[in-house]
């Protein structure tokens, strides 16, 4: 994958919640509700995921997807697509790419530079809220000599899994 992405490693430390700021309406108009099934319709796992590309291109975790026959994203107005297609996964960091059987996605914007320690960031929920979890960068790495990876400072719910962790 050629995007630098955030990916996440919490550690729940501390609860804090802030006021959303501005962008945080429109933005979780990227983020849906993932849910993989065995082949014979039973649901295998549900996480979270976002776009990051206009055509349906989405990261999601991959944890889901171990075993899965098929796969569906639900978004936050209701709609559901199915995946399409598997573009890359690494099962160490817990995430995979994929395109959605879908047009027109409001796609989330890749950080184009690594972020550094202390830096403030918010975890975008499924759904709109008053106040999302906010943080802070603890601890900033590379793998794979280009990906950034990242360990957070924040309480980070349940149900938030696969989310994006968003900086200003």
């Amino acid at each position: 994958m050629k995007y630098k992405t955030l990916i996440i490693a919490a550690l729940i430390a501390s609860v804090s919640t802030q006021a959303q700021p501005g962008w945080v309406k429109k933005a979780s108009k990227s983020v849906f509700t993932l849910k993989t099934f065995n082949e014979d319709g039973s649901l295998i796992g549900s996480s979270n995921g976002f776009y990051v590309g206009s055509n349906g291109e989405a990261l999601s975790s991959f944890a889901p997807f171990k075993g899965a026959h098929h796969a569906v994203v639900i978004d936050a107005s209701g709609k559901e697509a199915p995946v399409e297609s598997m573009m890359g996964a690494n099962e160490t960091y817990d995430v995979a790419k994929f395109r959605v059987a879908t047009n027109k996605t409001l796609p989330l914007t890749i950080a184009p530079e690594r972020q550094t320690e202390g830096t403030s960031v918010w975890l975008l929920p499924y759904r709109e809220q008053k106040a999302v979890p906010h943080g802070t960068i603890n601890k900033a790495e590379t793998f794979n000599e280009e990906y950034g990876y990242y360990t957070v400072l924040m309480h980070m719910p349940e149900q938030a899994v696969g989310t994006p962790l968003m900086n200003e």
